[in-house]
């Protein structure tokens, strides 16, 4: 064969391939935009309604100050819905699927999807489904309602699929900070050790006094550390796993610590901490004499404001504000 055949012969084989390559596969042709998957402006996002086939339903709201509310009953973690909105902005489509894997992916959507409606300035934008991870595991199923095509999305340079960002755990939303106080606006704080009277007081127009009532000498700067020291303080976490029975049995025991913040504006923050016992998880298990401990020195058990959510929080970051009576002077 001549070597012009052989040169007209390659290229007619290589273009029959990339015209099955490019024909065949429906998907590298898609009419899919960007805008299709994809919420450009969410500044101009104020409801986000989520449901599943498990009956399960979160209604996250934008509230005046900016801030959100789920359920409409408690304030929502800034961080996990800045993460949402943050990933309706920046996910993207990966691929459209494979005709063979269409029925899988319906499939998928439909049984283990979450629905999402979207509204932007109370009116409904968009509905789409967010399914479960893809086989090759680097994409997400995903639909919009308007198209009912389903497709592989994704967050370029993201590696892992984005199905637990839409959280579908009512419990999970909830804002997990206690204190951020300027302590300019303090009107009185109250910390009370009820097994220990000794070592509770108050602090009130700069002054420190004990339980009774009876002013205590105190060095200034060591209290205005202290109560510096109630910014920025959050929950380990909300421990969603608690049934409210054992939440009501934890709240009607005595507390090892109650510490109520009030504020000039009358606004109150009371944190409630019980003690854990050691448990098989717990990682400090013995004393510096190899004695067991009987409770959990790293973590507490903590209720805020006597609502009914159990939650948890570390001595790590809450130890600076558990002290003394004696130790202010």
């Amino acid at each position: 064969m001549s070597t012009k055949r052989i040169i007209i012969l390659s290229i007619l084989v290589i273009g029959l391939a990339l015209a099955l390559y490019f024909f065949q596969k429906p998907w590298n042709t898609s009419s899919i935009k960007g805008n299709e998957v994809s919420v450009k402006d969410t500044s101009r996002i104020n409801k986000l309604f989520l449901a599943n086939k498990n009956g399960i339903k979160i209604l996250l709201e934008k509230q005046s100050d900016g801030s959100w509310k789920c359920n409409n009953k408690f304030k929502v973690d800034p961080p996990k819905i800045n993460l949402l909105l943050a990933t309706l902005h920046d996910m993207q489509l990966q691929h459209p699927i494979d005709p063979a894997a269409r029925n899988t992916a319906i499939t998928d959507l439909a049984i283990r999807g979450r629905k999402l409606e979207i509204y932007m300035d109370n009116e409904l934008e968009r509905t789409i489904y967010i399914g479960s991870e893809t086989p090759e595991k680097t994409g997400t199923y995903f639909m919009n309602e308007a198209t009912k095509e389903p497709l592989a999305i994704h967050i370029p340079g993201f590696v892992g699929y984005l199905t637990p960002r839409f959280i579908m755990d009512e419990i999970a939303w909830k804002d997990k900070l206690v204190f951020n106080e300027d302590p300019k606006n303090l009107d009185q704080l109250k910390v009370t050790y009820p097994d220990n009277p000794k070592a509770s007081f108050v602090i009130h127009s700069n002054q420190l006094f004990d339980a009774d009532g009876a002013q205590l000498p105190f060095d200034p700067l060591k209290l205005k550390t202290y109560l510096h020291s109630f910014q920025n303080l959050y929950l380990e976490g909300y421990l969603s796993f608690a049934t409210t029975a054992q939440a009501d049995s934890i709240s009607k025991t005595v507390p090892f610590v109650s510490i109520e913040w009030q504020n000039k504006d009358e606004r109150h923050i009371r944190l409630d901490l019980f003690r854990k016992k050691v448990g098989k998880r717990t990682k400090l298990q013995l004393t510096e004499q190899d004695e067991g401990l009987e409770f959990d020195s790293e973590t507490y058990f903590a209720i805020v404001n006597n609502q009914p959510e159990l939650a948890s929080v570390q001595q790590y970051n809450f130890g600076k504000i558990l002290i003394k009576a004696d130790q202010l002077r």
